[in-house]
């Protein structure tokens, strides 16, 4: 499993949208690209106005299904002006894990 700990400072939390749309918010935004697979992953996650957990797939590598979701052990808990996410990214969802190596590329929003 892939593991973040992300803490985000910001005086304001807003994330008044729903998942395709999140990225107009306050959100996490990952491009995850693996090499054995043709295209990337493009995910988001958000903890919305209402206090909801939501999160979304804008794509997906070729061949995968959209439906399953790599998320694990997702949390998003807002302290003060700090919004702490803590997930995993399950590999073998993501891709074959075991094909890795040390060639894993990805960007965060």
């Amino acid at each position: 499993m892939l593991e973040f700990r992300i803490d985000a400072t910001d005086d304001h939390h807003r994330q008044p949208n729903g998942a395709r749309s999140m990225w107009k918010g306050d959100s996490v935004q990952l491009g995850i690209e693996l090499p054995e697979l043709r295209g990337f992953w493009e995910l988001g996650v958000a903890l919305s106005d209402d206090g909801e957990t939501i999160t979304y797939s804008w794509g997906v590598p070729a061949g995968v299904d959209r439906e399953v979701s790599p998320w694990r052990d997702l949390s998003i808990k807002r302290l003060d002006t700090t919004t702490h996410y803590r997930f995993g990214l399950d590999l073998e969802t993501l891709g074959n894990g075991e094909a890795l190596g040390d060639r894993l590329n990805f960007n965060i929003l």
